[in-house]
């Protein structure tokens, strides 16, 4: 009876000594042929960016050249991701703005305006409370206070 409950044992020390050996191995194997994607946050001109999605994703730009001349970019990451999120990557940090439809993408400078200040008055010469203003061309309207000191 001893004999046969030694060798039990025996069987279930070697079982479990196969079972540990093949998880090292299994852990070696997984690490020699893992991989990973790194980033190596090279910047790149904006053309080429756009020729390189466009080349990825069949998005077609359009654009006037000498806006994008010398503008610097992330090179863009392709893999994985939606053309409205590559776009967005993209153009989130240069003063452009761009436009998609279907797979036409149109690229527009942003051109910044200078701050304006000063004194919206009637004909008269007093201040006006509460005056609307709009910048001619855009759909911009600066809020003035409601004093009508300054915009």
């Amino acid at each position: 009876m001893h004999f046969w409950k030694r060798k039990a044992s025996l069987m279930l020390t070697f079982k479990c000594s196969v079972v540990m050996a093949g998880m090292s191995l299994q852990s070696i194997d997984t690490l020699a042929f893992s991989q990973s994607a790194t980033h190596s946050n090279q910047r790149i001109l904006l053309s080429t960016a756009l020729k390189k999605v466009e080349n990825k994703t069949g998005l077609v730009f359009f654009y006037k050249s000498a806006d994008i001349k010398d503008i610097w970019v992330a090179d863009p990451i392709l893999i994985n991701k939606t053309n409205q999120t590559v776009l967005e990557e993209l153009f989130s940090m240069i003063p452009f703005q761009y436009t998609l439809k279907g797979n036409t993408v149109a690229i527009n400078k942003i051109h910044r305006l200078n701050p304006i200040s000063g004194i919206v008055k009637d004909a008269k010469g007093d201040p006006i409370a509460g005056a609307s203003i709009t910048v001619k061309g855009t759909a911009k309207e600066p809020q003035p206070d409601l004093t009508a000191d300054s915009v």
